[in-house]
């Protein structure tokens, strides 16, 4: 193809072109020594680079032009340059039939190092080109140029300069899934595998019967946790924990809290009241106190934590509550639809022997049924798998079995365990 060369006389042809001359400069072909640069303007005016970047193994090698055009997916006129002087270099076929989803008459201009230029099209590059016309006329789906590049190329490579000038490429995995949608999810056919079966509450039994659990759709015995001690008291803030050494990795708890301005009920407290318990006095250096919190409650427990129990704040996690048709709770709050409930990880000075583990922000689970006595809603079980990861010396053994390392307040009667000293309160367990 014979191209007709010519010299820029407007200052914006002459920035597109200085452009793809500069992006020359970040290529990077150690193999072939052929750099190649292209620059994009878009119908906004911004002007977008790229380079060839090649690979060891080859196949990964991207050319100038699709790395330019990942970066700006809209765009009215491309230029590509070379160090090749006598003659412009016209794209290769797979970047002719990379522009053409966004259509045969794209402006394309070749550029050679002294700035000579020729115009051309991708039509006159690429005739009688198969493209996103052809679909349709072929009875498929219609969609936009943009939307067919998204769902063809998952990842896209992105250019990124830092502060300091230098440039990387990266791979950024794109979503062509609009979040608006809703999702459907295929549910087996009956019987259901045991895998999508999540009990909220344990199968009721006769009163002859001998009290049971389900583990994994079967009936068990039930019986008491090993490794384990319940205490049972009138009322926890009244318990005497003198009785305890300090040899508690952790403390765990759920207490019945007023809400501000809530009408006093039996059972609850006002937070305030919870600096009766000696937190500090039962925690080894660098323990942990786990306690659940609702959201106009962070303030205060944050303060008392600090100020009266020495701990420092570390974390938190959230469970989101889910009502059984796998909506998310919507329960009245005078702020807003109360969906989740915090529980903030503080934690004593001091070096302790830990287990790190990457722990999900939230949590997902269903509201459980209330039973009898209950004053709180059922906390999701993963707060223990959170709590005995992370403190692998706190589980009892053979050598040493006194659950002395784990102790948790206001949980339901029922929910005594392995490794765990648990203060029943009997007002709840009535």
């Amino acid at each position: 193809m014979k191209f007709n060369m010519e010299h820029s006389h407007d200052e914006a042809t002459t920035q597109l072109l200085d452009a793809a001359l500069d992006a020359r400069n970040n290529s990077h072909s150690p193999y072939s020594k052929f750099r190649v640069g292209a620059a994009l303007l878009t119908a906004e005016g911004k002007v977008f680079k790229g380079c060839n970047i090649e690979s060891c193994s080859f196949t990964p090698t991207i050319c100038a032009e699709r790395v330019a055009i990942a970066s700006a997916v809209k765009f009215t006129t491309i230029a590509i340059s070379s160090d090749l002087n006598d003659s412009p270099i016209t794209p290769c076929g797979v970047c002719r039939q990379f522009m053409r989803e966004f259509g045969k008459d794209l402006q394309i201009w070749l550029v050679c190092p002294d700035k000579r230029f020729c115009r051309t099209t991708l039509e006159e590059l690429l005739p009688a080109s198969f493209g996103p016309d052809s679909l349709e006329k072929a009875g498929g789906a219609k969609i936009s140029n943009r939307d067919q590049i998204l769902q063809r190329y998952k990842y896209m490579q992105v250019r990124i300069q830092d502060r300091h000038g230098h440039t990387f490429f990266v791979s950024r995995k794109v979503n062509a899934v609009d979040p608006s949608l809703p999702t459907y999810v295929r549910i087996p056919p009956i019987p259901i595998p045991r895998a999508w079966v999540k009990h909220i509450r344990p199968l009721l039994v006769g009163a002859e019967t001998t009290p049971c659990n389900v583990i994994s759709g079967v009936l068990l015995p039930m019986v008491e946790p090993k490794w384990a001690r319940r205490i049972d008291t009138d009322a926890t803030l009244d318990f005497d924990f003198t009785i305890f050494e300090r040899t508690f990795q952790c403390v765990y708890m759920d207490p019945p809290l007023l809400l501000p301005d809530e009408q006093p009920k039996p059972g609850y407290l006002d937070i305030s009241q919870l600096t009766a318990i000696p937190v500090h006095q039962m925690l080894v250096p660098g323990a942990f106190l786990f306690t659940w919190c609702e959201k106009e409650l962070l303030p205060d427990m944050c303060e008392i934590a600090e100020k009266q129990w020495g701990l420092k704040y570390v974390e938190n996690f959230c469970w989101v509550r889910h009502q059984t048709n796998n909506h998310i709770a919507k329960l009245p709050s005078n702020y807003f639809r109360r969906s989740k409930v915090t529980l903030l990880i503080f934690r004593r000075e001091g070096d302790l022997e830990m287990r790190h583990q990457r722990s999900p922000d939230s949590v997902f689970d269903f509201v459980k049924p209330r039973m009898a006595g209950d004053l709180n809603d059922r906390k999701p079980d993963f707060s223990y798998t959170v709590i005995e990861t992370l403190l692998p010396r706190a589980l009892c053994t053979a050598e040493l079995p006194d659950p002395d390392r784990l102790i948790q307040l206001w949980m339901p009667a029922d929910c005594h365990r392995t490794h765990w000293t648990t203060i029943v309160q009997k007002a709840m367990a009535e």
